[in-house]
């Protein structure tokens, strides 16, 4: 519905294709002189056909395929297991018309949203199964009224966000006594912000978690499924006749078929250094818009764009070999499959503040501009996308 309103709004619909599959990428050329085809599958009529050439494909894709943990025993169970993002109305109301028992898995901002759905409908045969509870900034502190304490509040926010650079526990430390931090269930609040990937709780999803009953929430690890649910590493159990997974998604851009001069397979590593966060140096025909994690929300796509136009069009061209080398001496490394966004043991903000330090580094960003960024964004609660300061244009 979002893409379809926008590309209403912004008279883009011409331009998009819908229900066709990527199933490849080939990538030919040497120097220069490099393009890529692309094999497509119409998912409706079963047709596949070529197009191109490209000169880059930009894959934009943050979280299309489910990431549910390898947990044994899952053929034995007896009941459904669903993701959340393939969870819809169909499969709650044939939970709640049938009175089936329920556990939600993962204590991340999907897993307070599933927990809330049924919190909400009044239904209480769930269990809420989680280790450990994310941590999350408050929503009317970061999208404030922009009043004096609020902008100070948002300062603070800034210092604690460039301290993790030295120390996660003591910027976790500064989010607490700001105020902007926030998490949910039961127990004392902790300081792991590992737990953190940028979530916002606002006011009534936190009064709403907070009425969840302590019988519905369930701290543990889960080590295997059973004929009629989940055993947990202590030994406990826990029916169900359905599991919801709340446990992160991938990008999806490993399932497609990448092929470098005709013939040999390429495979795309979750180690792979971007070269700019966006740039496939040995693949690179290929770039990752969602690497590149510049801001918030969708305006982040117009740096991808920055982005394309600079590698296209201004930069001379580079060697395979001169961009692994250039990419390799980043502070910083995006997963370039998953992304850092769902990568349950990464300091999200440190891993967002060395993007940040390497476009500066490089010349694309200057550090004015980056300041004014920030400031924006935390003390003045209003974005527009990261300016970025690409030379002149030097050659088509």
């Amino acid at each position: 519905r979002y893409v379809d309103r926008f590309g209403k709004e912004k008279n883009l619909m011409a331009a998009y294709t819908f229900n066709v599959q990527v199933v490849e990428i080939k990538y030919s050329g040497t120097g220069s002189e490099r393009e890529a085809t692309l094999v497509l599958h119409d998912s409706v009529t079963g047709e596949t056909w070529t197009e191109g050439p490209y000169d880059l494909v930009i894959y934009a894709s943050q979280a299309s395929e489910p990431h549910i943990p390898d947990i044994p025993g899952r053929k034995e169970f007896k009941g459904n297991v669903y993701h959340s993002i393939d969870f819809k109305k169909e499969q709650y109301d044939d939970i709640v018309q049938s009175g089936k028992k329920v556990i939600v898995v993962g204590g991340s901002k999907a897993g307070c949203d599933l927990a809330l759905c049924f919190q909400r409908g009044g239904y209480d045969k769930f269990r809420w199964l989680y280790r450990t509870p994310y941590l999350f900034w408050k929503y009317e502190v970061m999208f404030h009224d922009r009043s004096l304490a609020n902008m100070l509040r948002g300062f603070t926010t800034i210092v604690g966000m460039l301290m993790s650079l030295v120390s996660q526990r003591l910027s976790g430390w500064i989010y607490w006594a700001s105020g902007i931090a926030v998490t949910h269930g039961t127990g004392t609040p902790h300081n792991d912000w590992s737990k953190f990937h940028f979530g916002i709780l606002c006011p009534k999803q936190r009064r709403d978690l907070a009425s969840i009953t302590k019988e519905c929430i369930v701290r543990g690890n889960p080590q295997a499924f059973t004929e009629t649910g989940i055993r947990l590493s202590d030994g406990t159990t826990v029916d169900a006749d359905v599991v919801l997974f709340a446990t992160g998604c991938e990008s999806g851009i490993d399932k497609i078929r990448l092929t470098k001069n005709k013939k040999t397979p390429y495979t795309l590593q979750p180690t792979t250094s971007m070269l700019d966060h966006f740039l496939v140096p040995d693949f690179p025909v290929l770039a990752n818009a969602t690497a590149l994690w510049t801001t918030f929300g969708p305006v982040r796509a117009v740096n991808a764009a920055d982005m394309a136009v600079y590698h296209l069009c201004v930069r001379r061209p580079l060697t395979e070999q001169e961009m692994q080398y250039s990419a390799m001496w980043q502070l910083g490394t995006t997963n370039g499959v998953s992304g850092f966004l769902f990568q349950s043991q990464t300091n999200a903000v440190k891993t967002f503040l060395l993007m940040h330090l390497d476009l500066l580094f490089r010349g694309n960003v200057n550090v004015a501009d980056f300041l004014v960024h920030v400031l924006e964004v935390f003390c003045l609660s209003r974005q527009t996308a990261l300016k970025m300061r690409l030379p002149k244009l030097k050659h088509h």
